[in-house]
């Protein structure tokens, strides 16, 4: 292992180049992919749904997300989705 001098800047720095050019060849798949499958790995990924949660105007229960990639919310006056803004966990 290299601990000081130019060696191990050098590592360093092949290590972040490394890593920054795996990260751009992932984000360059990501950005090229049919978006049913963007909208189907981010469902996957959704940590709100079946959680209460609560906006500026209102509250309901997450209830996933529609093939436009809004949030999907059941409320007491019916189903809406909400496509921007600030969304927080209701603590009960």
């Amino acid at each position: 292992m290299v601990t000081g001098g130019i060696g191990w800047v050098v590592a360093v720095n092949l290590i972040i180049w490394t890593g920054l050019f795996l990260y751009l060849l992932r984000l360059g798949a990501r950005l090229t992919a049919p978006a049913e499958e963007i909208l189907s790995a981010y469902r996957e990924r959704d940590a709100l749904a079946g959680r209460d949660i609560e906006w500026a105007n209102g509250r309901g229960r997450a209830a996933g997300i529609d093939d436009e990639g809004r949030l999907v919310v059941e409320t007491g006056a019916g189903r809406i989705v909400l496509d921007a803004g600030e969304v927080h966990l209701t603590v009960r």
